[in-house]
């Protein structure tokens, strides 16, 4: 943009490049809008990237149940590790395993704070046999 001086005023004229309409339309002053739009534009930026990273940091400890009767209110087949997919079950000194029962949480973070739970140290916490 070429800026001419005219004696008491600093008043911008636009160059050939800027479109005919949007000279007339804003009277000459196509550089403040552009300036205020990019201004805008930046703003909405920054606050996105404060909202998102801001939510991100914080996040909520698991879960600890007092007992058995507490988890199967909420999950009836217990708490497992995500890396369980059988139940061991001990009867009569054998061991053999089984299918899971219910509805069955999968969540090592949860697992690990309530892994007091877990009688037979199989991976499940209140399961049902």
């Amino acid at each position: 943009m070429s800026v001419v001086h005219i004696v008491g005023s600093a008043r911008r004229v636009p160059d050939a490049a800027v479109a005919p309409a949007a000279t007339h339309l804003f009277q000459g002053e196509p550089v403040r809008i552009i300036r205020t739009l990019g201004i805008a534009a930046a703003t909405a930026v920054l606050a996105t990237t404060v909202v998102v990273g801001g939510a991100s940091t914080a996040q909520a400890a698991p879960k600890t149940y007092a007992n058995c009767t507490a988890v199967q209110k909420v999950y009836s087949g217990g708490i497992a590790k995500k890396s369980v997919t059988q139940n061991k079950v001990v009867s009569g000194g054998k061991t053999t395993t089984r299918a899971l029962k219910g509805t069955v949480k999968k969540d090592d973070a949860l697992y690990k704070a309530n892994a007091k739970l877990d009688r037979d140290k199989d991976g499940i916490a209140c399961e049902k046999s």
